[in-house]
């Protein structure tokens, strides 16, 4: 089974204008209450490319919100 880290060893940033939590976030509780806050922004995503070798993950998708304060409609790409 897979034990998570009490921290990060990669922060997760996001500068998301709908999304109140965000920033830096580190370890498992801190993502997770800022995914929590996704679904209360109705935040919806849908998925361009996704590949992944050893050392790297690339997601590129649009995400939109459907509620909540402001409204976020972009193309994002994750490395």
């Amino acid at each position: 089974m897979f034990a998570a880290p009490e921290r990060s060893a990669c922060p997760t940033t996001s500068r998301i204008p709908a999304i109140p939590l965000s920033g830096v976030k580190h370890g498992v509780a801190e993502v997770a209450a800022f995914f929590t806050e996704f679904g209360k922004a109705g935040f919806q995503a849908d998925p361009i490319f996704l590949r992944s070798d050893e050392e790297h993950v690339v997601d590129v998708h649009r995400g939109w919100t459907t509620r909540g304060v402001g409204k976020v409609d972009t193309l994002w790409a994750l490395v």
